[in-house]
């Protein structure tokens, strides 16, 4: 994936795959609180490895396996952005991701 990434100018994803895809670890994961500081870090990661224009990860803070409170934060290389906080009552998760990213992509056009 990594050669790929010079194509590359918006990099969205959340803490676990960012792990899982570029062996970027936030220190001091926490579902149930959310990790803002995790997430602030491996997106200046993200941004200084790849040179891309925009780093945004999805943030969670899951109480239950339905109660969940969503929120984002973009990167830029100067300043950290962050949405507001969303209490989301989950009742299927597929598309949740997707829905973000198309939002931030009409944002960004």
């Amino acid at each position: 994936m990594s050669e790929l990434m010079q194509y590359v100018n918006v990099i969205i994803g959340n803490e676990q795959d960012v792990e899982k895809i570029f062996r970027i670890k936030a220190a001091d994961s926490n579902v149930a609180k959310g990790n803002i500081e995790g997430c602030k870090k491996i997106s200046k990661e993200l941004f200084d490895k790849f040179k891309c224009k925009y780093v945004p990860i999805t943030l969670n803070e899951s109480f239950s396996v339905s109660d969940n409170r969503w929120s984002g934060l973009l990167y830029d290389g100067r300043n950290y952005y962050f949405s507001n906080k969303y209490k989301v009552y989950i009742l299927d998760r597929v598309g949740g991701g997707d829905s973000f990213t198309a939002g931030l992509i009409f944002a960004l056009l």
